[in-house]
């Protein structure tokens, strides 16, 4: 019953002189208030900035990397990853990949089209299974390509809903319809012409014609912005995808000619990224155990999250820290307000220690009403951090107007951001205002407990 009894008196107390009790609050309120709205601000940009790195890097992929650590530039292909070791990566594997990231050898720049009123400008590319999951692609129609539409290299199109609204009229209509692929390959010739296919059917003026079935249809994400502003959606290029063995076979390459050095492995998520890294990290030292040479890279995309996650907690940890000296100077003004409580209320405490009153009880008393300060300044602190945050928020597209990266602004106006305090925000901020008022109180307290009952009751 003592407690309620102290935290009836220190709200009488605080009651008593409100002026000179919120005055006291003013520093505490400031500092919880900065430490909530930094904190708050901070666990939204981590939020923010794990998101834009998972969808465009691909937050379920492992990337491998080999290559020779000597001059000789032929052992880049000596020690490249060839078909048969992706097929093996795959079908030996953990049941969590999905699939070993392929593409065709070129891609080519066209355009898709029924006839000549009815045509999407396109770029063909070809792609394995696994390339909607690891881009988080979103199909809006039908389904992507799969590993058996691989494997049996079908002419099998995945087309944007632009290019399909552009062709059939709806994403719908496109499903199962067939549609004819032109394409003249990109003007971008290998310097070294070492990586030229060494094939006679195919030079570098190859144009495509091919015509495939439209299998899915998937959501064309404008990240910049551009097809809002363009008035003949037809001339607005959109990507489309087919088997990479299907566009590797039209223009004239054998698939299992090609080999890698870079390889990505996509997961079906990534709880199981771990479990998948030591498979290849154990395929990969048996695979080149014997090579002097070999060197190998296993990247993962959360390593460097990890790295850029610390880079802003140690920012939002210092600027907690400025904030905090807020909380001090609080706390010295709470120490002031209490010594001047102690004075006023001499006459009290000896009267209460003549009638056996103990140092603990009166010790107590006093603690107990400086912390009840602190949580009232903290109770609003976090109010008024909270609000900030909402404002910031109420306020978030005009600051995102101010960044230059028009892919980083189409991210940030198309993903839901929330600056609210978390919970353990709160609680951080209620441990660090009974902190405050048992550090600062301390002092006071103890002096007004110390009191002899003869001298407080002869002071005037």
């Amino acid at each position: 019953m003592k407690i309620f009894e102290n935290i009836r008196y220190a709200v009488g107390a605080i009651l008593l002189n409100k002026k000179r009790s919120f005055l006291t609050m003013i520093g505490i309120i400031v500092g919880l208030s900065a430490v909530i709205t930094i904190v708050s601000v901070g666990d939204t940009i981590t939020t923010v900035m794990n998101e834009f790195f998972m969808s465009t890097f691909g937050g379920n992929n492992i990337h491998v990397c080999s290559y020779s650590d000597s001059n000789d530039s032929g052992d880049s292909y000596k020690y490249a990853i060839t078909q048969d070791e992706t097929s093996h990566i795959l079908d030996n594997g953990p049941d969590s990949i999905v699939d070993v990231l392929q593409q065709s050898a070129y891609s080519y720049k066209g355009k898709a089209f029924i006839d000549d009123n009815m045509y999407s400008a396109a770029s063909l590319s070809g792609v394995s299974s696994g390339y909607a999951k690891s881009s988080n692609m979103k199909m809006v129609e039908g389904r992507f390509i799969n590993r058996k539409d691989c494997q049996e290299k079908k002419a099998a199109v995945v087309i944007s809903d632009v290019a399909a609204e552009n062709c059939f009229g709806s994403a719908k209509n496109a499903i199962g319809k067939s549609i004819l692929i032109q394409g003249k390959i990109p003007d971008q010739i290998p310097q070294d012409t070492d990586e030229m296919p060494q094939n006679d059917k195919f030079t570098i003026n190859t144009t495509v014609y091919t015509n495939c079935v439209v299998v899915g249809v998937y959501k064309y994400e404008d990240k910049q912005g551009k097809l809002k502003n363009i008035d003949n959606k037809r001339s607005f290029l959109t990507n489309v995808y087919c088997p990479y063995s299907y566009l590797n076979y039209v223009s004239g390459i054998e698939t299992n000619d090609i080999t890698y050095n870079f390889i990505q492995v996509a997961c079906e998520d990534n709880t199981h990224l771990d479990e998948v890294e030591m498979y290849l990290y154990d395929f990969l030292d048996s695979r080149f155990q014997d090579s002097d040479n070999y060197e190998y890279m296993v990247l993962d995309i959360r390593e460097d999250l990890k790295d850029i996650s610390m880079v802003v907690t140690v920012v939002t940890i210092v600027f907690i820290l400025v904030a905090a000296i807020s909380l001090i100077v609080g706390g010295i003004g709470l120490m002031n307000t209490m010594l001047v409580s102690i004075t006023e209320r001499t006459k009290e405490i000896g009267i209460k220690k003549a009638l056996g009153a103990k140092k603990n009880t009166i010790r107590a008393q006093f603690l107990t009403e400086s912390v009840i300060i602190c949580l009232i300044a903290c109770a609003v602190g976090v109010f008024c951090g909270t609000l900030i945050g909402m404002i910031i928020e109420l306020n978030i597209d005009k600051i995102i107007d101010l960044i230059k990266n028009d892919t980083i602004v189409y991210f940030l106006k198309n993903t839901d951001i929330k600056i609210t305090p978390s919970a353990g925000a709160v609680i951080i901020s209620v441990i660090f205002s009974v902190t405050v008022g048992v550090i600062f109180g301390y002092y006071p307290a103890n002096k007004g407990a110390k009191m002899q009952p003869v001298d407080a009751l002869r002071y005037e």
